[in-house]
This record gives structure tokens, sequence and C-alpha cells, in this order.
């Protein structure tokens, strides 16, 4: 379908990895690291995500069919993540191959 806005909202405080999180998409199964940078695109920036921290995005209209949405990290820490929870809100319609 069509995604044309959404949200990410944080609902645990990550702990361990980076806690500079953002949205991204794109067509590869394993798109992590270098190759989300080359492949992905972003839908909201990583921004420092704490319990309540509600971070909006829109103007999007783009086609998500065939694709993975990732949450990707931005900065130095390479450490496993031990906690965080995340809500996705996604908004859009459905792309009708008959009209």
């Amino acid at each position: 379908g069509i995604i044309t806005s959404g949200e990410i909202v944080c609902v645990e405080t990550p702990l361990g990895g980076e806690d500079n999180i953002g949205v991204w998409y794109g067509t590869n199964a394993s798109g992590s690291g270098k190759n989300m940078v080359i492949g992905g695109n972003e839908l909201a920036q990583a921004t420092t995500m704490g319990i309540g921290t509600d971070v909006a995005f829109g103007n999007i209209d783009a086609d998500l069919d065939n694709k993975y949405i990732y949450l990707v990290s931005s900065g130095s820490t390479g450490a496993k993540y031990t906690a965080g929870k995340f809500v996705l809100r996604l908004y859009g319609y459905n792309a009708f191959s008959d009209v």
C-alpha cells in the first residue's frame, strides 16, 4: 500500500544500545549498516528516544509493497539492546490495481 504518514512512539526507553533511533524502509531483507545508507529511505530521522518520545513523519506518499521497515540507530554505540519498546503507526491507503 501507499504510506502517507506515520509516527513512532517510545513506550519503553532503549537500554544497552544507541538511543538515537529512526525509521527507514528498503528493498533488501537484511538492510542493516551500510546497506540502509546505500539503498534505504528515511521515514523518521533518528532522534534520542526515551519513554514518551513521539516522532511524527508525513508527506511520504511511498509505495511500501515488497519493502521492509527498520528501526535504525545513529551513533557510535555498537552494543546489543537489553530493553526498549516502540509503537509504529503507519497511515495510508491500498493501491488498487483496477483503478
